[in-house]
């Protein structure tokens, strides 16, 4: 599968708040890599954490996710590094409701290719904290 299917895929799952095929995407086991620190975070694990992700933007009028930019690398001969773009929209945010973030994935790519590392460059939720809400 190419990496531009993949995160397109991703990008499906996404809107259609599909957390199981969503949560096929990451491997068994990953790295999840923030300002706070890294930790390893086990799927099932992360799929509670996505429940309650999609509550947020739901409560926030969560319209649509959008890969906006991909830009991969190959490093060696199982891995890429996915440097990624997404744009979220929002209905209930006054003046723009729309919110770009980035993140840099590590792929390996297989029969069952799936992401290892996650490293968000910013938190959205964060970021929608900074916005005034529409009444």
């Amino acid at each position: 599968m190419s990496l531009d299917k993949f995160f397109r895929d991703f990008e499906r799952y996404s809107n259609e708040g599909d957390l199981g095929s969503l949560a096929t995407c990451f491997a068994e086991s990953f790295v999840l890599a923030t300002p706070e620190g890294q930790q390893m975070i086990l799927a099932r694990d992360f799929v509670a954490a996505m429940a309650k992700r999609k509550q947020q933007f739901e409560d926030m009028g969560a319209s649509k996710t959008e890969l906006v930019s991909l830009e991969e690398r190959q490093l060696g001969e199982a891995y890429r590094l996915a440097d990624t773009e997404w744009r979220f929209g929002f209905a209930k945010v006054e003046g723009g409701n729309e919110v770009t973030a980035r993140s840099t994935f590590l792929v390996h790519m297989t029969d069952a290719t799936r992401i290892v590392l996650y490293l968000p460059h910013g938190d959205v939720v964060k970021t929608m904290g900074h916005t005034k809400p529409q009444s």
